[in-house]
């Protein structure tokens, strides 16, 4: 699903505050059968709405429930008396292996629903302020802007990860990885 995330701002022009509103879209997927969405906290933090666009359901408003920004994952709901939303199944992300086929679907560049195949090609530990160690793992997938928050699934269609961000070595060889917060839930 879409998630469009709109963020109030204000600035001053000619001695006069106007109001402006900035828009940014993202990815996130449907854990539950009442509308809870995990997706990357860098797409929801800063917004002051929450739109999104359920595929054959339609817009639905939501609110973010818990934000953790180390990690780079949240956890959304959506604002709906309806009830029954497909749910995806969560795999233990450490049953994939590397080299093992990975899907990712998201909105790159606003080009919703779009799916990108790799191989999961590595996993990354990265320690937190609080010493708790966080393992992302690297695909070879493509993902772009609009990707972050996106599902990463393994071959059986389960969730095995959320996309987080792109990592860019800059050399004379440019190389490119991906990275998706590691699901062990």
């Amino acid at each position: 699903m879409v998630i469009y995330a709109d963020t109030n701002l204000q600035r001053i022009q000619n001695d006069k505050a106007i109001n402006t509103t900035a828009s940014s879209l993202g990815t996130g997927t449907i854990i539950n059968d009442e509308g809870l969405i995990l997706t990357a906290a860098h797409v929801v933090d800063n917004a002051d709405e929450l739109t999104i666009d359920v595929p054959k359901r339609g817009h639905f408003q939501a609110k973010v429930l818990a934000s953790y920004a180390p990690a780079d994952i949240a956890l959304i709901k959506l604002i709906s008396h309806e009830g029954d939303f497909k749910a995806v199944q969560i795999a233990d992300s450490d049953k994939t292996s590397i080299g093992e086929e990975v899907f990712i679907i998201g909105t790159p560049y606003g080009l919703s629903h779009t799916l990108t195949v790799g191989h999961l090609s590595g996993r990354r530990i990265h320690p937190s302020n609080n010493d708790i160690k966080l393992e992302f793992l690297q695909t070879d997938a493509a993902i772009n802007q609009g990707n972050s928050g996106g599902p990463m699934f393994n071959q059986q269609g389960e969730l095995v990860g959320v996309v987080s961000y792109i990592q860019t070595k800059l050399d004379t060889h440019s190389n490119s990885t991906s990275k998706a917060l590691s699901l062990d839930l």
